[in-house]
C-alpha cells in the first residue's frame, strides 16, 4: 500500500507511525534558497531521534524534488535520511516543473523503488 502525506496538513506522529510500519519511504521536497523547504525539517529531526540504524534493519528511502536555481535540497535530504538510518536507494532532482520526459523518468524510478520493496 502507498500512503501520501502533506506535512502542512497531516499529523507528524501519524506519519512517523506509518513510517515505522513501512519497508521504505519516498520523500519529495522542493528547493528554496538552495535548501530543502523548511517544513521537512521537523519530520527529519523526529526521524533522526528514532535511530533506525540501531534497529539492525535499515529502511529504504527515495528522495526526489524540484529546484529553480542551484538545487541541492534532494541531496541534503538524502544525507539527512542516511544520518537517520535509512538506506537511500535513489535520488532525483528536476529543474522547475518537470516535462513529460522527466515525469516518465520519475514514474519509472518510483516503480523500480516499489519493486525493490516488494522483493525485500
Amino acid at each position: 500500500d502507498v500512503k501520501v502525506y502533506f506535512l502542512h496538513e497531516d499529523e507528524r506522529s501519524e506519519i512517523v507511525k506509518d513510517i515505522l510500519k513501512s519497508k521504505g519511504i519516498c520523500v519529495g521536497i522542493p528547493t528554496i534558497n538552495d535548501a530543502p523547504y523548511p517544513s521537512i525539517g521537523d519530520i527529519i529531526y523526529y526521524l533522526k531521534g528514532l535511530r533506525f540504524d540501531k534497529t539492525g534493519r535499515k529502511k529504504a528511502a527515495l528522495a526526489f524534488g524540484s529546484m529553480g536555481g542551484r538545487g541541492g535540497a534532494v541531496r541534503k535530504i538524502a544525507d539527512e535520511l542516511t544520518e537517520a538510518g535509512f538506506e537511500v536507494k535513489d535520488q532525483l532532482e528536476c529543474y522547475f516543473v518537470p516535462d513529460a520526459e522527466e515525469l516518465g523518468t520519475c514514474y519509472q524510478r518510483g516503480k523500480t523503488f516499489a519493486e525493490s520493496l516488494k522483493a525485500a
